[in-house]
């Protein structure tokens, strides 16, 4: 049975997104100097999959915490109405959730480079197509080469890139 569009959207930003929001809100005060954040993504996050729109909404250099949660409630409506590929929306909700997170790590990083907390990074990354329960066994990587991104982000050097988004061991076009 095919989960409806609306349910679908919900439960997966709800794991994606959301999880990562609250996660986030009670461990940062935790953090120390020279922290580092990585928040796992996808490619199928990336902004070429949504319309000029909704990309500049993503891009905004003055979108805050509030105002992506925002934005999601709004990719929830659209959802409900039908209405997400016709407005510009990306064609997945796991894409879409993703799209969130990396977003939520560029928020992040102006934030806590703004803030007293000192050489902390939060960066985004995707650890390519593993062969999980999700991806099956078409998928290419193995668990520990798909461990590599997130790992070389979570060891990176004082001044290295903050609220980048990674594939491949590299900062990558979002």
């Amino acid at each position: 049975m095919k989960t409806p569009d609306l349910e679908q959207a919900t439960v997966t930003m709800a794991t994606n997104f959301t999880a990562t929001l609250n996660i986030s809100r009670a461990f940062f005060p935790l953090l120390r100097p020279g922290a580092r954040v990585v928040n796992v993504a996808s490619f199928t996050g990336k902004l070429s999959k949504y319309g000029p729109a909704v990309k500049a909404k993503f891009t905004d250099p003055n979108l805050t915490q509030a105002g992506l949660v925002s934005l999601m409630e709004e990719y929830i409506s659209v959802i409900r109405e039908g209405k997400a590929s016709e407005l510009g929306w990306n064609n997945t909700k796991y894409g879409t959730s993703k799209t969130a997170v990396i977003a939520l790590s560029k928020i992040h990083a102006k934030e806590l480079a703004a803030s007293d907390k000192e050489d902390i990074l939060v960066n985004s990354c995707c650890p390519g197509w593993v062969k999980m329960d999700m991806a099956g066994d078409r998928a290419p990587l193995t668990p520990d080469e798909g461990a590599v991104t997130p790992v070389t982000c979570a060891l990176l050097p004082p001044g290295s890139p903050n609220g980048e988004f990674w594939r491949d061991q590299k900062v990558s076009e979002w």
